[in-house]
């Protein structure tokens, strides 16, 4: 843990040094701020749900859903149900239902809502970032990477989060933001990642993928979050 934080520190110090004013970043952050807040309207979506002990077996969940809107009011239904690999019976008091989707809780606007806020113009002074000279295509987009150091307070506690960031070289959407699991515990694991596509006013978020490791209960368990959204 030591070793980690010493590179940590020496990355964080060169980014320092390197950081220039970017233009594109810039643009990332100002179409981010103006979206962070919009709740998505898809037309459907996929859910996937999977914890279990390391190395060991996990049990999987998937959910299929699709949403309708009536009076700007969300409504869903489930289309399809599996539980580790298997199809499941849709309960009757479920099946061609359409639900109200309940709004959660908003948080305050200083909270951490999830890694793309490397974007959120508040935690720009916890973000070191730059261009690494790499360049890949994100749904049709050119995008430019980015490396970044994130020193951010979650709930009260001080991480510090190591990634990757892809930004349109036109406009500066922020296309793909992922986030690499440097914990010993999740070796191997894919990086998170939070995905997105922009019509030139609206951000919409895609594609993301949670990867974590929690002490539950004194146990260890690596829980994976997936979510794909069609709109």
């Amino acid at each position: 843990m030591k070793l980690f934080k010493t590179a940590v520190l020496l990355v964080f110090l060169s980014f320092s040094i390197s950081v220039y004013a970017d233009a594109l970043w810039d643009s990332a952050v100002s179409i981010y701020g103006k979206n962070r807040d919009n709740k998505p309207n898809p037309k459907s979506a996929y859910i996937l749900m999977e914890s279990g002990a390391p190395g060991g077996k996990s049990s999987k969940n998937e959910v299929w859903e699709e949403y309708k809107y009536e009076s700007g009011k969300p409504y869903h239904r489930i289309l399809k149900v599996m539980k580790n690999g298997v199809e499941q019976p849709i309960p009757d008091a479920a099946k061609d239902k359409w639900s109200p989707v309940k709004d959660k809780k908003s948080a305050k606007k200083e909270d951490y809502k999830s890694i793309a806020d490397i974007f959120y113009s508040p935690q720009q002074k916890n973000v070191k970032y730059q261009r690494t000279g790499k360049s890949k295509t994100v749904y049709g987009k050119n995008c430019i990477e980015y490396s970044f150091i994130f020193m951010k307070n979650s709930k009260g506690k001080k991480e510090t989060t190591l990634g990757k960031a892809y930004l349109d070289d036109e406009t500066g959407a922020p296309y793909e933001i992922r986030r690499h699991n440097t914990s010993r515990y999740m070796k191997g694991s894919p990086d998170s990642f939070v995905m997105f596509t922009y019509d030139g006013k609206t951000l919409y978020p895609v594609h993301a993928l949670l990867i974590m490791n929690i002490n539950f209960f004194g146990k260890k368990l690596d829980m994976k979050t997936e979510c794909k959204m069609e709109y």
